[in-house]
């Protein structure tokens, strides 16, 4: 491993490990949106297994045709459950009907009653054995052929609806299930490459060229704007990229927390330029990204986007380690 680094060594040095510590700043936004997809992909898998889908119950049975004596009794229950009520209400209204006439005619309280009571009571007895009648009529096969034969299609409605919910059901668990399992395998990929990016950003900051104290993203992006636009020649120095950096802080010229580049991202002042263009331009990444994740989800079908992203860090990982091999040796 080389002693000392010369100047085209020392800007490339530190131009890879700002593009690894970018990267691994886009990796986790993107790991944090990816854990916070899945967890809501999770939350119905419950409310669709749950989902309540009614019940079509037993099929009908076709009433058997009554044999005729059934039909005397059944015929006899019935008249004497409305005839004597019918008897009942009809010598009322006849008794009724004859105090109307002796208020309004020529018939006085000496008239007898018993005739109106008869014909009210008579009346309104034909008139319940009419519908009990009726009534019998439901006894006949081929009523209770279509009485069946209507049932059964209802039942057999209330049947196919309750498959095709089973089925509406089945498929909707399936393809949140499908969801669930193709963003758990989006997070754990994005978990091995966060591993491998942040196991070589470490190796490269193990080589020893870069003070503990500066190993972090803010101070590295302003050593690589000042290398690249040749305000120092090395890092160290009374005019290398560490003075020129703790000159800035103290002068207050720069911001020193990435939380406070990221809130203050879109007024930020022109001495971390560098750092605020590779933040936005994460941003914008990882917004597209995200976008063809959703859309894949929903399609459960593989993201391109996230395919190219990673085929991309891997291209850039393995770039990075070959130079870095290079220089040890």
């Amino acid at each position: 491993m080389a002693v000392t680094l010369t100047h085209e060594q020392c800007v490339k040095y530190i131009r890879n490990i700002k593009d690894l510590e970018i990267s691994c700043y886009n990796q986790n936004l993107l790991y944090r949106n990816l854990v916070q997809r899945l967890d809501e992909a999770q939350k119905p898998l419950s409310t669709i297994a749950n989902r309540a889908i009614s019940d079509p119950g037993i099929a009908p049975e076709k009433r058997k045709i009554k044999t005729p004596f059934q039909v005397l009794q059944n015929y006899i229950a019935v008249t004497l459950l409305f005839g004597i009520p019918a008897i009942l209400l009809g010598g009322a209204l006849g008794a009724a009907w004859w105090l109307i006439r002796v208020i309004f005619t020529k018939l006085t309280f000496k008239d007898p009653m018993l005739p109106s009571l008869i014909w009210g009571a008579a009346i309104l007895f034909l008139i319940s054995l009419f519908f009990v009648f009726l009534s019998q009529d439901s006894n006949k096969p081929e009523r209770i052929e279509k009485e069946y034969n209507d049932a059964i299609q209802k039942y057999e409605a209330k049947v196919k609806s309750h498959k095709q919910a089973l089925a509406r059901r089945d498929r909707d668990l399936t393809n949140q299930q499908a969801r669930v399992t193709y963003l758990q395998e989006a997070v754990n990929q994005c978990t091995q490459n966060i591993y491998n990016t942040r196991s070589l950003l470490d190796r490269y900051y193990n080589m020893g060229y870069l003070y503990p104290k500066y190993r972090r993203i803010v101070p590295v992006c302003a050593f690589c704007e000042y290398l690249e636009a040749g305000r120092c020649d090395s890092l160290t120095g009374p005019n290398g990229a560490y003075n020129i950096y703790e000159n800035e802080v103290l002068m207050k010229r720069i911001i020193e927390k990435l939380d406070d580049v990221i809130a203050r991202l879109d007024d930020i002042n022109y001495n971390q330029q560098l750092i605020a263009q590779e933040l936005r331009r994460g941003r914008s990444q990882i917004s597209q990204i995200l976008q063809s994740v959703d859309n894949s989800v929903q399609n459960i079908q593989q993201s391109s986007a996230v395919t190219s992203y990673y085929a991309q860090i891997t291209a850039m990982n393995t770039e990075y380690l070959t130079w870095a091999d290079l220089l040890r040796s």
